[in-house]
Order: C-alpha cells, then structure tokens, then sequence
C-alpha cells in the first residue's frame, strides 16, 4: 500500500532554496533544452540530437510536477 500523500506538492516534504528551484526549473525548460541541441520526448525524457535519451523517461514530468507545474 502506498503512503504518497492526498493533497498537496511533493515540496511539501521538503523545501528547495531559490538556487534550487530555479535550477530545476531551467533544466526542463524548452528554452535551455533547446539552446544544448537537446529535446523533450514523448515521456517526459530529454533526448540529445541523435535521439539518445540523455535522461529517462518521466525527467521532465517529474521535475515539473516537484515544482507544481
């Protein structure tokens, strides 16, 4: 049985300075992916310009979802 909670953000359980925050971010944001010949896939993985992934699938999803995107 899963304890995820109901309500609320994942930052609820812990909390990101500013720094953080913003990087996290840029990292998954189109403009910076793109700027590195990179993109998002499909699934939420960021790809490089051969199609390799770079980071797995559900990256930039969870990032956005950590942030309240």
């Amino acid at each position: 049985m899963s304890r995820r909670p109901v309500t609320g953000s994942a930052c609820a359980f812990w909390q990101l300075a500013p720094s953080e925050r913003e990087a996290l971010q840029k990292a998954v944001s189109a403009d910076h992916v793109e700027k590195r010949k990179l993109r998002e896939g499909t699934h939420g993985e960021i790809l490089n310009e051969r199609g390799r992934t770079v980071f797995d699938i559900g990256f930039a999803r969870a990032i956005s979802k950590a942030l309240g995107n």
